[in-house]
């Protein structure tokens, strides 16, 4: 992958980094302290000339403010250079002279007229390409500037299908609209989309505004769930809400989905991704991570694409059939990076504004996909805090995952939670809260070290995660072992991550506070939890116990649980690790598989049922941890006690390949993972008493 920079080494150009300040690189070497460099007719001072292998980087200082919407040159001597925008776009001066963060953007629709408005100050023009339906061009309308750096031009009212055109940096340039709500297929052309004609029904669960603490959440992909003989809708967003039976006769898709008794589904992204073509019939895949359109969803995902308006219309289906049947849905979503930085419309707008930049020009890549996102920049934290509230309202959904969310600043986020708990209390919010970007005096991370900064916010468990899976290396086993079936297993991170990861038997990692932890064992990204034993070497009979036992503790520990599809049936991956763009083969959801695990759905049912049966499984901190909750460990066995004036819950957990007999409690036996009624801890066994007071 080659680097992105602001600046271009092969050519050379000019940038100006600063209002005072232009940079001019020098790929001939031949300027020095000697010449004459002259802006708008003033004279520059040459500041400073650093010499590298294949160009010389010359600072130059200007002494007249430059006019940003014009195309603007240096003149050297007898020559031109023309001068692109470099760190200046970065700058707080600049989003202070032209942010435009009170306004809208995109394609607003309302009674009479739909009204175009774009953010570009650098342009020095702006207009709108209509086009027919047969995607010919057949008219231009000019724009105006408004506000402090915006364009806009209104039209009457109609769906139109459009571009932008906008001149910057001496090039003509097309894009799609980065705001558009609706889009052509391979996102080709924006389409304007009218509100008022995707009015559906819509439903309530019952959920309300309960607590993140409540929730019990069951991640998924569209795809993996029906590209398979048994629906329809293969591989579409109404196959997610059809409902079938397999060749064994069990029940399969939304009715399965319901009967579980989990709260959420958080989908894999279904905003518009690029590495599939939407209108190939080939087998394609890829989870998504790779954003083009925020605010469109995913054209591969609609069922007829014969009509623009499927991709909204069938969205919605999903979402309100999903409520219908008190399923909540959280969508997963990528904020951090797009596919593509350099053609990104925004970037096509003002050049270098939407990403980090280090200091020696290259954008930053802490995200690991080519770019991040520069959210601590006004108007990149607008789009996405806009971008989250159209989803939120529009599609009437229930909570966000963010994907690498230690990239987003703290104020983009608690912006964003004020904005929509105001609509709606019990939205969810959490995400990946890895500390991948390191705090300044004015900018802070959404990451688990600033937990404290954005309270509303839950972070994924990687504690949980490595104590209990023994996770090593890129998701592989680790080696040393260091799970809790293995002998060196760290038993007091295990006894800190049941009690909610708040630093019980533990040097505080993530918060005081359960509800800021989502405990997991497995997600999308690694080994599946059987293939992750196999691979580990776990005896093959042991596989399923160890399974089980490990869903168990995701559950029923202190926080919020996760599970990640298809745990309860011993769903494979055929041994990969990291199937983000291999075959439906490999990625299916295993519905065949139902029949040999009706232990396991009942045992994943009945840990559900008991949580939420029992308020003891939702403790909020630690003084309510320390008052009502212990943990000890001894002979291979952990004991996990529960209690109030009303009732003490026991939970016993043989960590080993033994079994312990002569095993008697004074209470009623409520849930075993081999059900095993008898007075003894079989191998890997999750055992669950409970006495009433």
């Amino acid at each position: 992958m080659k680097e992105n920079s602001i600046y271009n080494f092969d050519k050379t150009l000019a940038y100006f980094d600063s209002f005072t300040i232009i940079t001019l690189i020098d790929t001939k070497k031949v300027f020095t302290n000697n010449d004459n460099y002259i802006f708008e007719n003033n004279q520059c001072t040459l500041v400073g000339i650093e010499d590298f292998k294949t160009y010389n980087k010359i600072s130059i200082k200007i002494n007249t403010k430059p006019i940003l919407n014009k195309t603007n040159y240096l003149h050297i001597n007898n020559e031109k250079i023309e001068i692109k925008f470099g760190y200046i776009v970065k700058t707080a001066e600049f989003d202070k002279k032209y942010a435009d963060t009170n306004l809208e953007f995109g394609a607003i629709y309302e009674n009479d007229k739909v009204t175009f408005r774009i953010w570009t100050p650098v342009s020095e023009s702006a207009s709108v390409l209509i086009y027919d339906k047969n995607l010919n061009l057949i008219a231009v309308h000019k724009m105006n500037k408004v506000g402090k750096g915006s364009w806009e031009t209104s039209l009457p009212a109609a769906e139109y299908i459009y571009k932008y055109q906008v001149i910057n940096e001496n090039e003509v340039k097309e894009l799609i609209d980065p705001y558009a709500k609706n889009s052509t297929y391979n996102h080709t052309h924006s389409i304007v989309l009218n509100p008022n004609k995707y009015m559906i029904k819509q439903y309530k669960t019952d959920w309300g505004n309960k607590s993140l603490l409540r929730s019990i959440l069951y991640e998924l992909s569209i795809k993996d769930l029906t590209d398979n003989k048994y629906f329809n809708n293969k591989g579409k967003f109404l196959g997610l809400v059809e409902t079938h039976k397999n060749d064994n006769g069990d029940i399969i898709g939304l009715e399965y989905l319901k009967s579980l008794g989990i709260t959420h589904v958080q989908i894999l992204p279904f905003y518009d991704f690029q590495t599939v073509d939407e209108l190939a019939d080939k087998k394609q895949y890829n989870w998504g991570y790779d954003p083009v359109q925020y605010n469109v969803s995913e054209g591969s995902y609609i069922s007829n694409k014969k009509d623009f308006r499927s991709r909204v219309i069938e969205v919605k289906q999903m979402i309100e059939t999903m409520h219908k049947n008190n399923l909540n849905v959280v969508m997963d979503v990528v904020y951090n990076h797009v596919y593509d930085a350099k053609t990104f419309s925004f970037n096509q707008l003002v050049p270098n504004y939407f990403y980090t930049i280090d200091n020696n020009g290259k954008y930053g890549n802490e995200s690991f996909c080519g770019s991040t996102n520069d959210t601590k920049q006004l108007m990149v934290s607008k789009f996405i805090i806009d971008s989250c509230i159209y989803w939120a309202k529009f599609y009437n959904l229930d909570g966000f995952r963010f994907d690498l969310m230690g990239l987003i600043d703290t104020q983009t986020m608690n912006d964003l939670v004020e904005n929509i708990k105001e609509w709606k209390p019990g939205f969810l919010f959490y995400g990946e809260g890895w500390n991948m970007k390191p705090d300044t005096p004015s900018v802070k991370y959404t990451n688990q070290i600033n937990w404290h900064q954005t309270p509303e916010v839950a972070h994924f468990n990687d504690i949980f995660r490595g104590c209990i899976k023994g996770e090593g290396e890129h998701n592989k086993p680790n080696p040393k072992g260091f799970s809790i079936i293995d002998k060196n297993r760290n038993i007091s991170n295990i006894i800190n991550t049941i009690l909610g990861s708040i630093g019980i038997g533990y040097t505080p990692h993530y918060s005081t506070k359960c509800i800021n932890n989502i405990n997991y064992v497995s997600i999308h990204d690694g080994y599946t939890i059987s293939d992750y034993l196999e691979i580990k070497g776990v005896d093959k009979e042991f596989i399923k116990p160890v399974s089980k036992m490990m869903m168990g503790l995701v559950i029923l520990s202190q926080g919020v649980p996760i599970i990640h599809a298809g745990h309860e049936l011993m769903r494979s991956k055929k041994l990969e690790g990291n199937s983000y763009n291999l075959s439906i083969e490999i990625n299916k959801f295993p519905w065949d598989n139902i029949k040999d695990n009706y232990d396991f759905i009942k045992y994943f049912q009945d840990l559900i049922k008991f949580r939420k049966e029992n308020k003891l499984f939702r403790l909020k901190n630690t003084l309510n941890i320390l008052n009502h909750a212990r943990v000890s460990f001894e002979n291979g066995i952990i004991k996990y006690n529960l209690f109030n004036e009303q009732k003490d819950i026991l939970i016993y957990i043989n960590v080993e390949n033994q079994t312990v007999d002569n095993f008697e409690e004074d209470r009623d036996l409520i849930i075993s993972s081999y059900e095993n009624k008898f007075n003894s801890l079989l191998p890997y066994e999750f055992k669950v008493y409970i006495k009433k007071m």
